[in-house]
């Protein structure tokens, strides 16, 4: 009930689950994901799921946006939707997923019972 009340009917339950999906299939790869979460995009007027995959110092580059991608084609249901929900890669210096996980996420742990409309977060490190 409360995914309803929180990201109403343009983000439906199926692709919450497939989101979810994605992050189990990265993490028995060996790929951990320090974020992942979907944010409204008022200007664009649609939903886009961000992921930030842990980076190795050891990784070539890209290998974790690799990892994204080939978790993401594994789940064909997700993959045709990201079309229209849009694949946003984040790295953990990048400033947007910097401002969720410091100022978004705990303004919203003060505040019982507070939904925000714009954002489903799965994790945030």
């Amino acid at each position: 009930m409360d995914t309803e009340i929180l990201v109403g009917a343009s983000l439906t339950q199926e692709l919450l689950d497939d989101g979810q999906e994605m992050l189990a299939l990265m993490a028995r790869s060996g790929r951990a994901v320090l974020g992942a979460y979907w944010q409204f995009n008022t200007e664009a007027q649609e939903w886009r799921l961000h992921v930030a995959p842990d980076e190795r110092e050891d990784d070539e580059q890209f290998q974790g946006i690799r990892q994204v991608l080939r978790a993401l084609d594994s789940i064909p249901r997700l993959a045709k939707q990201i079309a229209l929900f849009r694949l946003q890669i984040r790295s953990r210096d990048d400033l947007l997923y910097k401002i969720i996980r410091e100022d978004v996420l705990p303004a919203m742990r003060q505040v019982p019972h507070w939904v925000n409309p714009e954002l489903y977060c799965y994790r945030i490190s």
